[in-house]
């Protein structure tokens, strides 16, 4: 089994809901990561095996996130891509499947890492695609559908305010745990 060593780090700057990267893709801000990453690896981009990126909610802009990131990056265009997706945990999944990879010995040089723009995500009409002949039909948040349980029906905020009472996190520990995510 292969030793995995993270070489290098980087992170975009989290923007506020329809704040200033409202119009950039996240194509666009995976790209950026993904050149400052080999960058600091001191690595030249044709060194780069795979790419492995997560992402929670796909727009059809975004449906090979990996590929498109890795190329805006200068990557070669032959470097393999995969997206994985675990909802929130969609970056470290994509951290986690590199590692395996290296591990196998399919590959030894990864980027890997996330990106998304939850302002981006689109709004549904369901039967748009074969018309309306009669009546009409409810606009969907697509933010709202991919943020709600569909097995309890309830959205993310509860389910987090549920494990936050079940494992006794305090208002204060998150607090804390989110400024010292901002620093690094």
């Amino acid at each position: 089994m292969e030793d995995v060593v993270l070489v290098s780090a980087t992170r975009t700057a989290i923007g506020r809901f329809n704040g200033s990267f409202a119009d950039v893709p996240a194509s666009d801000l995976g790209s950026h990561v993904i050149k400052e990453a080999v960058s600091r690896a001191g690595i030249e981009p044709g060194q780069v095996d795979q790419v492995v990126m997560g992402i929670v909610g796909q727009a059809a802009e975004d449906a090979y996130l990996s590929r498109h990131s890795a190329v805006k990056a200068g990557l070669p265009i032959g470097t393999p891509a995969v997206n994985v997706n675990r909802i929130c945990g969609s970056g470290l999944e994509a951290i986690n499947t590199a590692s395996r990879i290296i591990q196998s010995g399919d590959a030894e040089v990864i980027v890997a890492g996330g990106a998304e723009n939850m302002t981006r995500m689109p709004f549904y009409l369901r039967k748009a695609r074969n018309g309306y002949r009669l009546g009409h039909d409810q606009i969907e948040d697509g933010i709202i559908h991919m943020l709600t349980d569909p097995f309890h029906g309830y959205h993310m905020g509860i389910t987090a305010e549920n494990l936050a009472d079940q494992f006794e996190v305090t208002r204060l520990a998150q607090d804390e745990l989110a400024a010292e995510s901002q620093k690094r």
